[in-house]
């Protein structure tokens, strides 16, 4: 497949303008001001007549944008259901509530695509799996009427291979996928790879890997779904260390690998931070895009997330390339005080839009955040 390295990215753009490798062009003075008139002594030069090299132009190319967005937690954690301030009590049935200040973006785009990062179920994990889950400090549900607040945003895809996506076992998870299917919301889980053609006419098929994938693994789910007539291929993967602001070695390792085997874009999450995106041979790797309607914290230490929406080019020859890159900085809420799972993009004056650029160019020096899972002290001794 053709791959488009012409195209001079967003990213590519940040990344110079933050370097200062990009500089303003000269002033150009007027002509007509500062070039004197030949003299008598000074001949005008000679005109001759030239040939124009000839003008070489592309046909023109059918656009089509795909949206990019990070963890999705509609539900709260087992140990506070029904808490004051959480997400199902915030949202209760107002399904378009979470995704209201974004949906515009999602809407006006060709595909949409979120980690879910959740049950939705009403079912409950059978007495083996309850042994194995008794130790996890966050078990995430939410009703399957849940699914909705997708279809009121404007989202067409979930990806559903996560460390959440079986917090209520076996059976939640297939009640997970009931309810996306009841919503006509496309998704790939484990072991489930997804081929759709958007309304516009482009064929996405997508990989979900949780952690890790073989080397011929990825190629010969890449190969299939390219047989089947993917034009473009994503491969969604759970990976990496919580908290952290860059990549780690097996990362970048995954993450070039999935590129190396055929896919366009690697779509990554899991940190609950931003990570930096990286074009890589032609293809592009978003290593995190961090939370983003949440439910899993009710007030996050870092709130900063993005859309990235991704330009593709379909050419008359049925090419297809990746375009440039677009980023909406946002932030998980419409407070920066408080989380009330409604991410929000940043007004441009805001500290935190500069902040998610830095982040995504991989230029951002702060800390990585303190994520422990201890039992929290006891007070009051």
């Amino acid at each position: 497949m053709k791959r488009n390295i012409r195209a001079f990215s967003v990213v590519t753009v940040l990344c110079l303008l933050l370097t200062g490798c990009l500089q303003p062009l000269p002033e150009v003075s007027n002509p007509t001001e500062s070039t004197p008139s030949p003299t008598e002594s000074q001949s005008a030069p000679t005109t001759q007549a030239t040939t124009p090299d000839p003008v070489v132009t592309e046909p023109p190319a059918e656009e089509f944008i795909l949206s990019f967005a990070g963890d999705c937690t509609f539900g709260d954690n087992y140990d506070v259901a029904a808490g004051s301030s959480t997400f199902c009590t915030v949202v209760g049935e107002n399904y378009a509530y979470p995704l209201s200040n974004v949906k515009s973006y999602f809407e006006n785009d060709d595909y949409s695509f979120v980690n879910l990062e959740c049950a939705l179920t009403a079912s409950d994990p059978t007495e083996e799996e309850m042994e194995e889950l008794k130790e996890n400090h966050f078990r995430f549900r939410g009703p399957v009427s849940y699914a909705k607040i997708l279809t009121a945003g404007g989202v067409e895809f979930a990806s559903c291979a996560n460390n959440h996506s079986k917090d209520y076992g076996r059976q939640g998870l297939y009640d997970t996928w009931a309810a996306l299917e009841a919503e006509n919301i496309q998704y790939a889980s484990f072991g489930k790879t997804c081929l759709t053609t958007t309304e516009s006419g482009l064929t996405i098929g997508v990989i979900a890997a949780f952690f890790y994938f073989g080397e011929t693994e990825i190629r010969n789910q890449i190969q299939s779904l390219r047989d089947k007539g993917a034009e473009i291929v994503v491969v969604s993967v759970h990976w990496g260390d919580e908290g952290t602001y860059s990549p780690n070695e097996t990362q970048q390792t995954l993450g070039h690998r999935a590129i190396d085997a055929g896919a366009d874009i690697v779509f990554g999450h899991h940190s609950h931070t931003l990570q930096r995106i990286e074009p890589y041979r032609g293809g592009i790797i978003y290593y995190s895009l961090g939370n983003f309607s949440f439910g899993g914290n009710r007030n996050p230490s870092d709130k900063d997330t993005a859309i990235v929406r991704q330009h593709v080019l379909r050419y008359e020859d049925g090419t297809v390339a990746l375009g440039d890159l677009e980023i909406i900085p946002c932030r998980v809420s419409t407070l920066d005080t408080w989380n009330d799972y409604r991410p929000t993009p940043y007004e441009k004056d805001h500290p935190g839009y500069d902040r998610v650029l830095r982040k995504l160019e991989g230029s951002y020096d702060g800390k990585d955040l303190n994520v422990s899972y201890e039992p929290k002290p006891e007070t009051g001794k």
